[in-house]
């Protein structure tokens, strides 16, 4: 199975930015869990990143991927926008679950593509 090695460092981008905002979102203390594994039917990888931070009302939820919408004081509001977008412009998606007061978990699913033509295997 081969990435090119533009589309792992957009992957590898928006998986960065995931965790930074996890960080952000556990002053002082917190859990950050990142699980790894294959979808069921095999064809996808899955990374779900975790945090026990402060979490997010519905309200907030429902804008973390719009463009300059930030919940941190310091934030651009572009990280996730441009995670997601990269993920979904090479096949994945991203989803998010959250709870204000109990935490955030990012979903990015990744499409594997065995021999893929053109694919740069750096």
């Amino acid at each position: 199975t081969t990435v090119g090695y533009g589309i792992a460092a957009l992957y590898g981008r928006a998986v960065t930015n995931v965790i930074e905002n996890a960080l952000h979102a556990m002053p002082g203390a917190g859990t950050l869990s990142i699980d790894l594994g294959a979808s069921a039917s095999g064809d996808s990888v899955v990374i779900a990143i975790s945090d026990t931070g402060v979490g997010m009302d519905p309200e907030a939820l429902a804008r973390i991927f719009e463009p300059y919408f930030s919940t941190k004081a310091t934030g651009t509001g572009l990280g996730l926008t441009i995670a997601k977008r990269n993920v979904e412009l090479n096949g994945g998606t991203v989803g998010v679950s959250s709870q204000k007061g109990a935490g955030t978990t990012v979903t990015i699913t990744l499409p594997l593509r065995s021999g893929e033509a053109g694919a740069d295997q750096r």
